[in-house]
């Protein structure tokens, strides 16, 4: 893992150093299965199940010659007006992708956020500390599942390719900015100016909170194709003709809020659903494949 060590400063130095110091242990599994479920004449079925899981941990961050003051260091970014406060800490010990914030426990009946501090009380956001964050999700995955089947039928073909993600978190950061009605000076949602649990609407200043981490589980239909394969010499001169229609990105089923559960962030700030992400759009396509 590269890290920026700091180190004593002569006249015209760099302040720091980057060093590959850093290790990382991994242990996971993965399956793949193969199939013919059916194969007739006039109809066949081929299908493929792979499954993979992972879990990481951040075995060290020193050597005999670099070392931190602390065993983690914080990275990630809550974005203008919050600009300066990280969204994730790396921690010996622990597992790559921690979303590290405060855990929203209720709000007041005029709008300010209850928070649960370091000893497990409520206490209200003015009281708040900033020792008082800690893990509230993981923005890596825990399982991955994949199921791509192929038919046939007569001269119709069909394609279906899906996949999904299991047990991870996302930072919805288009909730965080817009759904605040007090932000006058942005667009808001809707949501906005709704009651937050039933009890009141946010009256309080942008914060960041688990009130914005969403669990990001999500299984997608990417791809279906769907083709009709012409008999021999059906217009002469061409040996073969295929007419096919496929849809990209087909859909997609989530309990998530944002546009796309699946999001971006670096490899040490998994999760992290920037609100000026552009939205993924699904496309068709309808093709013919000659063969002369």
């Amino acid at each position: 893992m590269l890290y920026n060590y700091p180190v004593p400063v002569p006249p015209n130095v760099y302040g720091t150093t980057l060093a590959n110091v850093g290790t990382i242990s991994n242990k996971g599994l993965e399956i793949l299965l193969n199939g013919v479920v059916f194969n007739k004449k006039d109809f066949g079925w081929n299908t493929t199940l792979t499954y993979s899981t992972n879990k990481n941990k951040l075995d060290k961050l020193n050597n005999s010659k670099y070392q931190l003051a602390n065993d983690y260091f914080y990275v990630g970014d809550a974005q203008a007006p919050m600009s300066g406060v990280p969204t994730h800490r790396v921690k010996v010990g622990e597992p790559i992708g921690q979303i590290w914030g405060w855990k929203v426990l209720d709000i007041t009946e005029d709008g300010k956020w209850i928070y649960e501090d370091q000893n497990g009380n409520a206490v209200e956001s003015k009281d708040v500390k900033i020792e008082d964050r800690k893990v509230i999700g993981n923005g890596l995955p825990k399982h991955y599942l994949g199921w791509n089947n192929d038919f046939r039928y007569k001269n119709f073909d069909l394609s279906v390719t899906m996949r999904g993600a299991f047990g991870f978190q996302n930072i919805n950061f288009t909730r965080l900015h817009y759904e605040n009605y007090r932000d006058q000076a942005m667009n808001n949602l809707k949501a906005g100016y709704e009651k937050v649990f039933g009890k009141a609407v946010l009256t309080d200043s942008k914060q960041f909170n688990s009130y914005y981490v969403e669990d990001g589980d999500y299984w997608k239909i990417d791809n279906i194709v769907l083709g009709y394969n012409f008999k021999k010499d059906f217009i002469k001169g061409i040996k073969g003709m295929r007419l096919y229609f496929s849809v990209q990105n087909a859909l997609t089923i989530t309990g998530y809020k944002g546009l796309d559960p699946e999001v971006g962030g670096s490899l040490l700030t998994p999760g992290t659903d920037d609100r000026n992400k552009y939205p993924t759009t699904r496309s068709y396509t309808f093709g013919v494949n000659l063969n002369f």
